[in-house]
């Protein structure tokens, strides 16, 4: 038997499937299968404008929202030649050229200077996404270039100009984003709504095929705006513009300005985790060959370079990140040896298989097993390389303080704090971050602080800072003290910090920051719960309107709402964190009669929302350190005081093919405690 099993495992090599970046969208709670197919095809039919072989210039913004519509292989397969728009590109190895860009003059100046080094006999089309502006266009007319026509031959200055209407992509089952990177800077600081157009559109789109969303809430002035703008764009259509049936029971929209705390918060999730050690980009993270892979195989070794970087895709599509992304980090240690220990049960049944029909059954599910081996064996990686983050004295530090402000603790030891940081030079996003917070929570700094920090602020870290502080004053975000803070109501009110603190078995959305539950999130349960956003009169002190209205809907329609699980759709305005999601993520697991599908304008953390805030980047992407503690400053250290304790020890996890699996725990700290 034992010859038999070793010649049918030779035989059959099991080939590990492939993880994509593009969604399945199996477990999705609408069809947004449908609308995405629907955009793939206008995507390839724009493409298609411009005949013959091609060679595609993707603006690297875009290749984010692309590469979640459609597979990069059929990608390749459609054109000749893909490059990404920056200085001195290659050339092109073929006549015909595609633009794909944004519509920011800074892309077209770029693409202009690139034709103008180029052969002039090429044949150049412009995709603008979502579509075109008038400013756009003024900038090609004034460089020369025409739209083509029968009296004006394609080719030379002669170009073909459309609009590529891709809105609203899917990067996860229950997550929808417009990658709109800029979007809350154009709104709140430069009074530029497109934006906002954009996402009713997107919005638009959906109902068409979806049918109309019959209630819609909402909480903040942009959410207003958008709420205006679509019932405008309703009236404007017949009813027969949208689906018959309806998927969607409700619409709940909220602005980024209301809740400009939860950004600013460290997140707790394992996948809020990763955003903010090493940075998310399109579901998927880059880390080190040796992070993903075992380089110790010989086939690795062929593939890879110690030390080269390469994308590992956190979405759906990877059952085992699927299954811990929401897990507090405190609780992923247990968790990533429990599912070391379930495909070690499973590589044991090898050698149990007593039938040929059994040794099928085996070699049938080993595909999948391998995979969540590979799948595992990163996340275990990437689990250590965050303890190694979190461990760091000045993370308990910041996070100490950052407990006590969510709190109410006395604020001046947060100012001494926030002078130490400044002092000791610590990373000049995580320093804004407290700092904004601090402003928050406080409705603003008494003048003589908020005067000491500003001032060492700009002697500690440059004079060029001075643009992104008058930028967060200018927003609100920083600013003096001139009315009692509110946010001690708002808390109460909304039950904003939670006494228990099960992070293994969490009864709160609180557990995704350990101590404080996102605004956002209560606001919207509380819009769902008997009285709406009516009942709660310190709703108020938040900015912007809240509001409620119904829809009319067709009998059958109401009727086809009547029968399946009610969804809502939220919208967020401006940006929504991993922390967010998971607590929307946690409802629906807690509340089976409800399902959420989440769309946003961005996903963001405290550090990309502050970076989109500025003209030039505020500090360098996270890079990985394998194996490397984080550097303590080169100031004199104290000897360091008690500080609160993050995670539970994760335990060092090896599983091989042949069955073994060995945990080795490390002696770390265990659970929370408050500040001392």
């Amino acid at each position: 038997m034992a010859t038999t099993q070793n010649a049918m495992l030779a035989s059959l090599q099991a080939k590990i499937p492939q993880l994509t970046s593009v969604p399945s969208l199996s477990t999705c709670s609408i069809s947004f299968n449908l609308v995405r197919e629907i955009m793939r095809k206008e995507f390839f039919d724009a493409l298609d404008k411009l005949k013959g072989e091609k060679t595609l210039v993707l603006d690297t913004k875009l290749t984010s929202i692309i590469s979640v519509l459609v597979e990069y292989q059929k990608l390749q397969d459609f054109a000749k030649q893909i490059i990404r728009l920056a200085p001195s590109p290659p050339m092109p190895k073929v006549n015909c050229v595609v633009f794909i860009l944004r519509p920011k003059v800074s892309n077209l100046q770029l693409a202009i200077q690139i034709i103008n080094s180029w052969d002039p006999k090429h044949k150049y089309m412009f995709l603008f996404v979502p579509r075109r502006t008038i400013i756009c266009e003024r900038v090609l007319e004034e460089e020369g270039f025409k739209i083509a026509s029968s009296s004006n031959p394609l080719g030379g200055r002669n170009i073909l100009v459309d609009d590529c209407p891709i809105d609203i992509t899917a990067f996860d089952d229950d997550v929808l984003s417009l990658e709109l990177e800029l979007g809350f800077k154009e709104c709140y600081l430069e009074g530029d709504k497109t934006s906002i157009f954009q996402l009713a559109q997107a919005l638009m789109k959906i109902q068409q095929l979806l049918g109309i969303i019959p209630i819609i809430k909402g909480k903040g002035e942009c959410a207003k705006n958008l709420f205006d703008l679509l019932k405008r764009m309703r009236r404007e259509v017949n009813d027969s513009y949208f689906a018959p049936t309806s998927q969607i029971e409700s619409l709940f929209l909220i602005d980024r300005a209301v809740d400009m705390i939860t950004p600013m918060c460290t997140q707790f999730t394992f996948e809020g985790l990763i955003d903010e050690v090493f940075g998310i980009t399109t579901s998927c993270v880059s880390l080190p060959a040796e992070m993903i892979h075992d380089m110790s195989l010989p086939e690795n070794q062929k593939k890879f370079k110690e030390g080269q970087m390469i994308k590992k895709v956190l979405n759906s599509n990877d059952p085992v990140f699927a299954e811990l992304r929401f897990y507090h980090i405190s609780a992923i240690g247990p968790a990533l040896n429990r599912k070391a220990k379930e495909i070690d049960q499973f590589y044991k049944r090898r050698h149990e298989a007593k039938t040929v029909k059994e040794l099928n059954e085996f070699v049938k599910q080993l595909p999948n097993i391998q995979l969540e081996h590979t799948q595992l064996r990163a996340l275990i990686n990437i689990a250590e390389q965050i303890q190694q983050q979190i461990r760091d004295t000045n993370f308990h530090k910041r996070i100490s303080n950052e407990q006590a402000l969510l709190s109410g603790q006395d604020s001046e030891d947060i100012f001494d704090y926030i002078m130490n940081c400044i002092f000791q030079e610590q990373p000049f996003l995580k320093l804004l971050r407290i700092i904004i917070l601090f402003s928050l929570v406080n409705n603003g700094i008494n003048t003589k602080q908020f005067d000491i920090i500003r001032n060492e602020v700009v002697q500690t870290y440059g004079y060029d800072k001075l643009v992104i502080l008058n930028t967060l004053q200018r927003l609100q975000l920083l600013k003096r003290q001139d009315a009692k803070p509110y946010y001690e109501f708002i808390k109460k009110a909304l039950r904003l910090n939670i006494e228990e603190r099960d992070m293994f078995s969490p009864a709160d959305i609180g557990y995704v920051h350990t101590v404080y539950a996102p605004i956002s999130i209560r606001i919207m349960q509380q819009a769902f719960a008997p009285g709406g956003l009516q009942s709660i009169e310190e709703l108020k002190l938040l900015p912007g309107p809240a509001f409620e209205e119904t829809q009319s809907l067709s009998e059958e329609a109401e009727e086809g709402l009547k029968q399946k699980v009610p969804v809502t759709l939220v919208v967020f305005i401006g940006g929504c964190t991993y922390s967010e999601i998971a607590a929307v993520r946690w409802l629906q697991r807690l509340e089976e009669r409800r399902k959420f599908v989440i769309v946003t304008t961005k996903l963001i953390n405290g550090d990309s929302f502050l970076n989109s805030l500025s003209e030039l980047p505020l500090q360098p992407v996270p890079q990985v350190a394998i194996n490397q503690p984080n550097q303590s400053s080169n100031q004199p250290q104290t000897q360091p005081q008690p500080q609160p304790q993050l995670a539970q020890p994760l335990a060092k996890i090896s599983v091989t093919p042949t069955g073994k699996s060995q945990s080795q725990p490390r002696g770390a700290p265990t659970g929370f405690r408050q500040r001392q």
